[in-house]
């Protein structure tokens, strides 16, 4: 359910249901988020398969930083330098766990 909801709650906070609720425009959104959904789901556990867990745990703190600043590159976020310092620790804890790995 969470691909119907994030359809969902993303058409309220941007405001689409202001201009009027369009019941096919959201059962296709949520059809196509269920489905990338499922095939991110699905490739990470072909992922897992062939990796540790704890690769497979880095590799995917490592996804979470790329996309929080690809979304800020993409979309002009500003960033407080609150942000920043958190961004930087998460980046130094990634990377210090990924060369503890590979010794």
């Amino acid at each position: 359910m969470e691909p119907f909801f994030s359809v969902h709650l993303s058409a309220m906070f941007l405001g689409e249901v202001q201009q009027g609720l369009n019941v096919q425009q959201v059962l296709t959104r949520s059809f196509l988020a269920a489905l990338c959904f499922h095939a991110y789901q699905q490739v990470s556990y072909m992922i897992l398969q062939r990796v540790s867990p704890v690769t497979h745990s880095v590799g995917n703190c490592v996804k979470r930083v790329v996309v929080i600043v690809s979304s800020v590159l993409f979309f002009r976020t500003p960033v407080s330098p609150i942000n920043s310092l958190g961004t930087g620790v998460a980046l130094a804890g990634v990377f210090s766990v990924l060369t503890r790995e590979a010794h």
